[in-house]
């Protein structure tokens, strides 16, 4: 009597095949529809950690910090927020409740840079760590209820030493403002639905007493 062979025939080894192939094509297909929000996600969770730096340094180093917001472009001949729109703290030394800049160049300090090539004007505010950058597909789309859409348009707020979020300045609007409270809205640059113009849109909102932060997830809008 002979024994019976164990194994797998042609066909099953076709059809597990077949089905592995079709579930990985389903992954793929869900994780790439899933990456403009991820982005988003990431995004909008680094602006608040970075938010939330500043308003602690102000508070340990007794002195207002601030957070600027850049539209991507060249400024004053500087290409690190050419491709991407960017972010940074800054400390504000000489208490205007803005960046101090005499020189046109915003980023250009020999802390962040090269001490070696010089550097900015006397008494100009300091960047703090690094310039920060969003996805290279995602934009800043408003920030404080206006549209940032042109290279030269910025926006910054500034923490005091008590952690409040006190004064507030934008691109259309450079003299200081008293800050009570407001978004910063970041979107795809692409429509992720095109048929319906839809846009992934994530925000951090700032209030301004005790400079308390909130998130809102990424979500189609």
């Amino acid at each position: 009597m002979k024994a019976k062979k164990e194994g797998f025939t042609l066909i099953e080894i076709a059809v597990t095949l077949a089905i592995l192939v079709i579930g990985a094509t389903l992954a793929i297909g869900i994780m790439f529809r899933s990456l403009p929000r991820m982005r988003i996600r990431g995004d909008v969770w680094d602006i608040h950690q970075t938010l939330l730096n500043a308003k602690m340094t102000a508070v340990a180093e007794k002195v207002n910090v601030g957070v600027m917001f850049v539209y991507r472009g060249i400024y004053g001949g500087d290409r690190i927020c050419e491709e991407q729109d960017c972010y940074f703290i800054f400390k504000d030394s000489d208490g205007d409740n803005r960046l101090t800049d005499f020189n046109g160049r915003m980023f250009l300090q020999c802390e962040f840079i090269d001490s070696s090539i010089g550097c900015t004007v006397a008494n100009e505010d300091i960047i703090i760590g690094e310039v920060k950058k969003l996805h290279l597909q995602n934009t800043f789309n408003q920030i404080f209820g206006q549209i940032m859409n042109q290279p030269g348009h910025t926006a910054w707020v500034i923490f005091n030493s008590l952690g409040n979020a006190e004064w507030y300045g934008i691109y259309s609007s450079p003299n200081v403002l008293p800050f009570n409270g407001g978004e910063i809205q970041v979107r795809t640059r692409q429509p992720v639905d095109k048929s319906n113009n839809k846009y992934f849109v994530g925000s951090v909102t700032i209030s301004r007493v005790g400079g308390n932060l909130s998130i809102t997830p990424a979500h189609l809008q």
